[in-house]
């Protein structure tokens, strides 16, 4: 990287709104790893009003582009030191909140052997188009959740998680997981039986961040229940397709082109479900995107 593609001043420098923010992070973080301004990224990131960091957090998806990606990945040192500015720009995560009922019965829990899954995953869904936010669940996600109890039910796995952030509309309030939990309680799942992934916000980090409670938790493989969100939100070439054939419909791909690995191993286990083992390289800190990294 050379220094002249690299702010020197970023102590002094007031972070636009708008369309150019992505290059001003760019440059910020271009002269963090030069060597021409250490610690200004996180410097003007400290000066910055709230709002502005929020801004930071969404914008970092479009500076971390995929030729700057590309010489962080080459080089450890640099790659060790985005991960430390991307988990520093990371907003809070909400899932622990939530999560104190289920940790302390995984902590207690044993009986693994009773169950052909250690969990069931479920996915969220709210469509793109989505322009008002609001509390509760989408249909398709809720199919998914009464599928998931009733899985639940027939002993499939002893735990459920529910994976999906504040995605649509941007700058909802509202998390899928947090909404999905609530529906799941309704619909009469124990709350001990319920881990909330808060974070994700696409196909493929909903099954990096559930591996990821499954790989720390020791769970083995999951059975992931989702049905919809296909062509026009239909179940047509549906996120269940799209998981049980991941070579065909591009997912493996898609993961190594947004992560740089896939994220485990997915094979189809009859409709609307897919079974999953997690990769091990899911636990590296993602560097492309900061609001779930």
């Amino acid at each position: 990287m050379s220094n002249d593609e690299a702010f020197t001043d970023a102590a002094d420098l007031a972070i636009p709104d708008g369309a150019g923010l992505p290059d001003i992070l760019r440059s910020l973080l271009r002269g963090e790893l030069s060597g021409a301004d250490p610690g200004g990224f996180v410097r003007a990131y400290d000066a910055a009003p709230a709002a502005q960091r929020e801004e930071i957090a969404h914008a970092w998806a479009d500076a971390v582009d995929d030729a700057l990606a590309a010489e962080i990945e080459a080089d450890p040192a640099l790659r060790r030191a985005i991960e430390a500015i991307v988990s520093r720009v990371a907003p809070r995560d909400p899932s622990p909140d939530h999560n104190r009922a289920s940790l302390a019965a995984l902590s207690r829990f044993t009986d693994w052997q009773s169950f052909p899954y250690g969990v069931i995953i479920v996915p969220g869904y709210t469509p793109p188009s989505s322009t008002v936010a609001a509390p509760g669940v989408h249909a398709t996600a809720l199919r998914r959740l009464e599928q998931a109890a009733a899985d639940l039910a027939d002993g499939k796995a002893p735990f459920v998680i529910v994976t999906g952030g504040n995605v649509y509309p941007r700058g909802t309030r509202y998390y899928e997981a947090i909404e999905m939990k609530a529906a799941l309680v309704e619909l009469g799942v124990a709350e001990a039986q319920i881990l909330v992934e808060a974070r994700a916000r696409h196909s493929t980090t909903n099954l990096r961040n559930a591996g990821r409670l499954m790989l720390a938790h020791r769970m083995g493989k999951g059975l992931i229940t989702t049905v919809g969100g296909g062509m026009g939100g239909s179940d047509v070439f549906d996120q269940d397709f799209y998981f049980s054939h991941p070579a065909l419909s591009t997912f493996y791909a898609r993961c190594v082109s947004e992560l740089g690995y896939r994220v485990g191993e997915l094979r189809g286990a009859g409709e609307g479900h897919t079974e999953f083992t997690p990769a091990h390289e899911i636990t590296r800190v993602g560097i492309r995107d900061a609001l779930d990294p």
